[in-house]
């Protein structure tokens, strides 16, 4: 009863706003966890008890698989460098559940930046119009509809030293699609890969929802509408991005920290951003929105909530992933990347495929769902 709250919080003690929740701080019940405390002497309890204690004796949450209600969490860091990222692919909830199959949260730079609105209030219409749309969450919107009422499951959870990495699959969010999404958690940056698989051609919508504000590169300019239905209608500032070569996109919060978001191999896309709804009516919150047509898809992101200069990522290359017949696998089947910051290479390799049969290779390395090689560029070491 106790630790099921505290796996699902931020590490700031608030708890993500999922389907009909609320915001919610763990650490306006005191009275609860200090009972809890007192009695199983676990540590991890004391912070939202309110007693004081070293950050030695303090046992931070792990990352975990929720598999009862179908949430992924991914954690790393320690203290104040704790970054957290959350994957909801379980099940629907009922009358209480929105349409949002694979939808993120994120935590870094201390605050929540990617969020759900969750139910705003039963009394406005927006929160049938926003609330209980699938463009109001930071998933995929195929065809301008929403979600059908699903469940997915989950594919691979993993976790070392290095990374916190789950891949979940849902096949019946929209009849006929299938949709993946692969997430690996590191110190300062979260990859996030996301794929459609159709027969037929339609619409499809990427978003996400970030606190902060944009900052507007040159090759931009207004856009009247995204949609008129089925929550794009709230959709405002729009702006459309028409020179996308430059493919990071600055998320600056008010003290000035900046949550970079890095779109690799955006050329079949087109690229938009403006204002959505937060948790009430008059909290405008950023959107990033990537909007192709095609049978099928593959988006790639790269959340860069770093804060030195030494761990800033420089640069994001695509390198193929080698099948065991020597060939290359396409992007919706796995993706290879190479992460260049200010004093690593991070080489990636991530196989999306829901039944494996062989073992691919990225950078020559055979790998089973997911790899990571890291090498540091000042001495060349692995």
């Amino acid at each position: 009863m106790w630790l099921g709250p505290v796996n699902l919080a931020y590490p700031d003690g608030k708890l993500p706003v999922f389907h009909d929740s609320d915001p919610v701080n763990l650490k306006n019940y005191k009275s609860y966890f200090l009972w809890a405390y007192e009695y199983f002497k676990e540590s991890v309890f004391a912070q939202y008890a309110g007693i004081e204690v070293s950050h030695t004796q303090i046992k931070n949450p792990e990352s975990v698989n929720l598999s009862d209600i179908g949430i992924a969490v991914l954690r790393r860091g320690k203290g104040a460098d704790q970054v957290c990222a959350m994957l909801d692919y379980g099940i629907h909830g009922d009358a209480h559940g929105h349409p949002d199959k694979l939808n993120i949260v994120l935590y870094a730079l201390g605050r929540e930046l990617m969020l759900d609105p969750g139910r705003i209030s039963y009394s406005v219409p927006e929160y049938r119009t926003w609330c209980r749309t699938t463009v109001a969450h930071n998933t995929v919107v195929v065809d301008g509809k929403d979600q059908q009422p699903a469940t997915g499951k989950l594919l691979y959870f993993g976790e070392t030293e290095h990374y916190s990495a789950c891949l979940a699959v849902c096949d019946s969010a929209y009849p006929g699609y299938v949709i993946k999404r692969f997430l690996a958690l590191f110190d300062t940056f979260l990859i996030d890969f996301l794929t459609v698989e159709g027969k037929e051609k339609k619409q499809m919508d990427w978003i996400i929802h970030c606190r902060g504000k944009i900052l507007h590169k040159n090759g931009h300019r207004l856009f009247e509408s995204l949609g008129d239905k089925n929550g794009y209608q709230h959709l405002k500032d729009i702006q459309k991005h028409d020179n996308i070569s430059q493919d990071v996109y600055q998320f600056v919060q008010e003290d000035g920290k900046i949550l970079r978001v890095f779109l690799p191999d955006e050329k079949n896309y087109e690229i938009f951003t403006g204002t959505g709804i937060g948790y009430h009516l008059k909290d405008k919150v950023a959107f990033l929105l990537r909007r192709g047509c095609s049978e099928k898809a593959g988006f790639i992101a790269v959340y860069d909530f770093s804060e030195t200069e030494q761990d800033r990522i420089k640069k994001i290359e695509r390198i193929p992933v080698i099948s065991c017949d020597a060939k290359k696998l396409l992007k919706d089947k796995a993706i290879g990347l190479r992460i260049l910051t200010g004093s690593k290479i991070f080489t990636i390799g991530m196989d999306m495929r829901e039944n494996i049969k062989d073992l691919p290779a990225v950078g020559n390395k055979k790998f089973e769902r997911f790899s990571m090689n890291v090498e540091n560029i000042s001495s060349g070491n692995n």
